[in-house]
């Protein structure tokens, strides 16, 4: 029967780990999201909580003791993290005020360096999960405790624009938690084909009854720069979760 062992451990003192993620570009690394230890931990997203945060790089070392080789101080908690799975050394980092911080891993040595920081959402409430989309680096998805569901275009990443934009707001599970979500790839083309954006988001909340609920794109679209406010949201359902 197949087993996990436990490789390695480790304590950050003073911080309590909030969020974790493997870092694709160098494997024996990992990072973590954290917030201060002071706060009461029982209410991670309350509008009351003023914890700091910090992110953590983390190596696994040849005795397998986890070492801290690069920590950075942020201004808040941090409370979602994500790492992009089609340019792995993209890093998005969300926080209890909804604040968003693109950071750039480096391959050698590994370590983290603050490209960007986003104050878009108005709402200030904590952001509960964020993602990259799956093809195109340059856009994200979030969820937060207010319930909302939102679609940011943060700059780079061969996109056009110099500034974060809020592409569309789903404010599907208020007043109640969202708490996560995911990009949905649909194959709407051909191998020999452009690839058709993936424009599916499903996102998972609770009012009691764990609702889940699912949008796209009306409009297929292969090139990134043409997803615009403009283009149509369809909400197709919203239905329990059991599990």
């Amino acid at each position: 029967m197949s087993q996990f062992i436990l490789h390695a451990s480790t304590q950050i003192p003073h911080q309590v780990p909030t969020c974790p993620s493997l870092l694709p570009s160098a494997l024996d690394h990992f990072i973590a999201g954290t917030r201060t230890s002071t706060a009461n931990t029982g209410k991670l997203f309350s509008q009351d909580d003023f914890s700091l945060g910090s992110l953590q790089l983390f190596k696994i070392s040849t005795d397998n003791i986890s070492a801290i080789v690069q920590t950075i101080n942020v201004p808040v908690a941090v409370t979602a993290l994500h790492v992009s799975s089609s340019k792995p050394t993209a890093l998005a980092v969300g926080s209890l005020d909804g604040s968003i911080w693109a950071f750039i891993a480096s391959r050698s040595p590994p370590r983290l360096t603050l490209s960007n920081t986003s104050t878009l959402i108005s709402e200030k409430a904590a952001m509960t999960s964020i993602r990259f989309h799956p093809l195109h680096p340059g856009f994200l998805a979030c969820t937060f405790y207010s319930g909302s569901v939102y679609v940011i275009r943060i700059p780079g990443h061969g996109l056009q624009g110099d500034e974060p934009k809020i592409l569309w707001t789903l404010a599907s599970h208020s007043p109640s938690p969202a708490w996560n979500l995911s990009w949905t790839p649909e194959p709407y083309s051909a191998p020999s084909e452009p690839a058709a954006l993936s424009s599916g988001i499903y996102s998972v909340g609770d009012d009691g009854h764990r609702h889940t609920s699912y949008w796209t794109l009306l409009e297929f679209v292969t090139d990134p720069n043409e997803m615009t406010t403009e283009d149509l949201i369809r909400f197709h359902y919203e239905e329990g979760v059991t599990s």
